[in-house]
């Protein structure tokens, strides 16, 4: 069975903003934005509509179905990025193949037959479920967790002849590819980015606040800052 793409994006820097809660959720509201423009004005019908999960501060987006040519999920991705980017908030992305399914179904009887399995009562206590598990999510969360570190775009290396062409695309090992996201116009992102309503910033701009990022955030470690030196601004 052809497997649907799957998207894994979650913020950096999120725990170190907690403290300041319009601080926090500047990065997570317009991730989410993004997401919710996307679907709402750019793929809202079905064939090309999206289903996407929320994880804490990070969200699965998946395809409706299979799509042998890649270049709608990695514009996707990258419009979120750099629409997150022009707010001075940075993310992780990772994508991969794999379905997601519902498994509310596979839960013990105090959740399966409950009248609500995302909300059970547990006396006058709750518990929320989030009952999406498949590939789609492993795969894309392990590639997130490998190395190098940093605000990248990490894909499986065995999706890099569907990519499209426009976006610079270096070979990390373990399998593992990286795509500027922070370079380049690819063809067709800018249709994406007007069509959703997102914001749209030159170059050079995009380099210049990414730079700014890593000077103002002391807490950030050598590492990630030299792996998004090597692979977004190089």
């Amino acid at each position: 069975m052809s497997e649907s793409w799957a998207i894994y994006i979650d913020e950096e820097g999120f725990a170190q903003h907690w403290d300041d809660t319009m601080a926090a959720f500047l990065g997570l509201n317009a991730l989410m934005e993004a997401i919710c423009r996307l679907g709402i004005k750019v793929y809202p019908k079905e064939g090309e509509r999206l289903f996407c999960y929320q994880f804490g501060d990070g969200f699965l987006i998946t395809s409706d179905f299979h799509e042998p040519d890649l270049s709608r999920s990695a514009l996707i991705t990258i419009a979120i990025l750099r629409h997150m980017l022009a707010v001075n908030r940075v993310a992780r992305a990772s994508l991969a193949e794999g379905n997601v399914a519902d498994v509310a179904g596979c839960y013990p009887a105090e959740v399966s037959q409950s009248s609500d399995r995302s909300r059970v009562s547990l006396g006058a206590g709750l518990l929320i479920t989030t009952p999406v598990l498949g590939d789609g999510l492993l795969r894309t969360v392990g590639l997130g967790k490998k190395k190098p570190k940093g605000p990248l775009f990490l894909a499986d290396s065995e999706l890099k002849n569907r990519l499209p062409t426009g976006i610079k695309v270096t070979d990390s090992g373990e399998k593992i590819i990286l795509l500027n996201w922070l370079k380049g116009e690819p063809k067709g992102l800018r249709a994406i980015q007007e069509r959703a309503g997102l914001l749209i910033e030159p170059e050079l701009d995009r380099v210049g606040r990414l730079s700014r990022y890593m000077e103002r955030n002391t807490t950030l470690s050598v590492e990630w800052k030299e792996s998004a030196r090597i692979h977004l601004l190089s």
